[in-house]
């Protein structure tokens, strides 16, 4: 589950093992202003806790239901500028996982040519953690 609601929310569905993201003919975000690359690793964040959230591999990935947060980015480019109007694909494949932490190796597709990457680590919050100190 995102965090992210409109008009933050990025991404636009999943598609078996990616995340469709369809940049709005108006998107302001790339109007003027060169925030592309910021752009890119804010939805590959979107799209990785996404896949990783419907990922039937345990062992860290998040629940349905549960938060996680972006607790690093290493590595990353921007290969191809975005532009208002792009349908792109975005992508992961765990790298690592260490306690409440995921290591992802991430990339965005547009008609099959890599656009961005980067490496990101997603922090997972533990039920256990989140209740610490809640109560008496």
């Amino acid at each position: 589950m995102l965090p992210q609601r409109h008009p933050f929310r990025l991404v636009d569905r999943q598609e078996g093992d990616a995340v469709v993201v369809a940049l709005s003919a108006d998107a302001t975000l790339l109007r003027g202003l060169d925030a592309s690359l910021t752009l890119a690793v804010e939805i590959l964040a979107q799209a990785a806790l996404l896949l990783q959230s419907s990922a039937a591999t345990g062992g860290g990935a998040p629940a349905t239901g549960s938060a996680a947060f972006l607790g690093g980015v290493d590595e990353a480019r921007l290969l191809l500028p975005l532009a208002p109007g792009d349908r792109l694909l975005a992508y992961s494949t765990v790298v690592g996982r260490l306690a409440g932490m995921i290591k992802l190796s991430t990339w965005l597709e547009r008609r099959g040519e890599r656009v961005a990457e980067a490496s990101l680590l997603l922090v997972v919050p533990s039920a256990a953690s989140s209740t610490r100190g809640a109560g008496t």
